[in-house]
């Protein structure tokens, strides 16, 4: 727990003091954190409290393209590189140059070669994407529609895991975006399905409507 509370005060402080789905603004603008402190990311805790198996066997077993895959807010490749290992090609999106450098680091001693980071706030200009995973990031934005707008224009499948309004820990619960109204938001460009994956997340895939 201790170790938790402490991913949170340093990696969670807001810009704005809420989060607002529809926010008209034209910026995304993500939580500055403290990537010094990447390594409670890369601990056996983090692992336990948010596993990588689950969502790859997920999308292991679904009827879609293993081409290319996006991870937006990557870290430190927490589901970056799992993802590589059934795609093609996957691109992770990081704000932090730092956080960007440990994670194309860490990749190549892995001998893991068919990643490409992007750092930068706003949505990359990229042609297509067959699944495009926002995992604890969109809480962490003014704008997340705009995101989740953008995941609707280029790709087929997205899967948004974010933090349950009553987990015991994670960010403030005024920062964290329930789940209905996640669902209301994707449900505008995506057939959404729930999957109870997760103790202290929710997980939700959005299948683009045709």
């Amino acid at each position: 727990m201790q170790l938790f509370n402490e991913l949170f005060k340093f990696f969670h402080i807001k810009v704005n003091p809420t989060v607002n789905l529809n926010n008209s603004s034209d910026e995304t603008k993500y939580v500055p954190f403290d990537p010094a402190k990447k390594h409670i990311l890369e601990s056996e805790g983090y692992r336990k409290i948010l596993p990588v198996e689950p969502l790859i066997s997920i999308i292991s077993e679904m009827e879609v393209e293993k081409d290319v895959a996006v991870d937006v807010g990557a870290g430190t490749g927490h589901f970056t590189i799992p993802l590589a290992r059934i795609f093609r090609k996957v691109y992770a999106i990081e704000i932090s140059t730092e956080m960007a450098e440990y994670l194309h680091k860490k990749a190549h001693d892995m001998g893991v070669n068919n990643i490409g980071v992007i750092v930068m706030e706003k949505p990359p200009e990229l042609e297509k994407a067959d699944f495009i995973l926002f995992a604890n990031v969109l809480h962490e934005m003014d704008n997340p529609e705009e995101y989740i707008e953008w995941a609707s224009k280029i790709g087929n499948v997205v899967a948004v895991i974010d933090w349950e309004e009553d987990a015991p820990f994670g960010p403030p619960a005024d920062e964290r975006i329930p789940e209905g109204e996640m669902i209301e938001v994707l449900g505008k460009w995506f057939n959404v399905e729930r999957r109870d994956v997760y103790r202290y997340h929710y997980f939700l895939l959005g299948k683009r409507s045709r």
